[in-house]
C-alpha cells in the first residue's frame, strides 16, 4: 500500500510538472508572437529616416524588458516577381538553381505561353508556382526563396539581390556573375557603375529603388531562453501617418 501511494504521488508531482511547464511554453509561446508582431513597427521607424540604403535593407537589435528582438528586413526588389518579372530572368534563376539550359529555355517559353493570349490570372501564393510552372519540387525549392509575388515590378535592385539572382542576370553561375559579385563587395562608385558591369540585355531588368514591400526576418530571444524566429511581408505605406500591415506572416520552424 505504502508503495502503492509513494507512486501515485510521484504520479501526481510529474503530472503538476508537466502541466507547469506546457503552461511556460505557452506563455512563452504567446509573449514571443507578441514581440515577434512588435517588430512590423520597429521596421517601419527604422526605414523613416528617408535614407534610401536603409530603405532597401538593413539589421538592427531591439532590446526589450526581458527579450531580444533582432530584426534583418530586405526590399522585395531583390527577389524575383513570378508574375512581372521577364520570363529569360526566370529562366537564369531556373538554370542558376540546377536546370538544365535546355530544360530552362522550355521554361521560359511555357511563362510566356502562361502569359500570352490574354491570360492576366497572376500567381498569388508563391507556392502554387511549382504546379503552375510545371516545375520539379527540388527545383523549385531551389528557386524559392529568390522569387516573390510582391516585388511589383518586372526588375531587380542587383547591389542588394543575392548571389542566385544575380547568376540568373548572368543566366546562370560563371566567372561573369562572380566577377559582378567581387566589384560589389568592393563598392560601386555609382549605380551607373553597377549597371555598365552587368550584360547589356539585362539592364533594362535592373532597379535600384525599394519595392513597396519588403520582407523581414524576426528572431524573438527571451530572457529565459526561449526561443521563436516569425517571417513576414509588409508593404510600404504611401503616406509616412500611415500604417504598416502585414500582407503575410508565417513562424519560421
Amino acid at each position: 500500500m505504502i508503495a502503492l501511494i509513494a507512486t501515485l504521488l510521484a504520479a501526481a508531482q510529474h503530472l503538476v510538472v508537466s502541466n507547469a511547464r506546457a503552461a511556460k511554453v505557452f506563455a512563452d509561446s504567446l509573449r514571443a508572437e507578441e514581440l515577434g508582431r512588435t517588430a512590423v513597427d520597429l521596421v517601419m521607424a527604422q526605414i523613416q529616416t528617408g535614407d534610401p540604403t536603409g530603405r532597401r535593407n538593413g539589421s538592427f537589435t531591439a532590446f526589450l524588458d526581458q527579450a531580444d528582438l533582432h530584426i534583418d528586413y530586405l526590399s522585395e526588389s531583390a527577389r524575383i516577381d513570378v508574375n512581372l518579372a521577364p520570363p529569360a530572368l526566370i529562366a537564369g534563376l531556373a538554370r542558376a538553381a540546377g536546370l538544365e539550359p535546355n530544360e530552362a529555355s522550355a521554361l521560359s517559353e511555357r511563362i510566356a505561353s502562361l502569359r500570352g493570349a490574354g491570360n492576366k490570372k497572376s500567381i498569388e501564393d508563391i507556392e502554387a508556382v511549382a504546379s503552375t510552372w510545371d516545375l520539379d519540387p527540388e527545383v523549385f525549392a531551389a528557386m524559392r526563396p529568390y522569387l516573390t509575388v510582391t516585388n511589383g515590378s518586372a526588375k531587380v535592385d542587383p547591389l542588394i539581390a543575392d548571389p542566385k539572382v544575380i547568376a540568373a542576370l548572368f543566366e546562370g553561375e560563371g566567372p561573369a556573375s562572380e566577377l559582378f559579385l567581387a566589384r560589389r563587395a568592393e563598392g560601386f562608385a555609382t549605380e551607373n557603375d553597377a549597371t555598365s558591369a552587368l550584360p547589356s540585355r539585362v539592364r533594362e531588368a535592373v532597379t535600384f529603388k525599394p519595392a513597396r514591400a519588403l520582407r523581414a526576418h524576426a528572431r524573438v530571444h527571451l530572457a529565459d531562453g526561449f526561443q521563436r524566429s516569425y517571417e513576414f511581408v509588409l508593404t510600404m505605406p504611401k503616406a509616412d501617418d500611415e500604417k504598416a500591415e502585414p500582407l503575410a506572416w508565417r513562424m519560421i520552424p
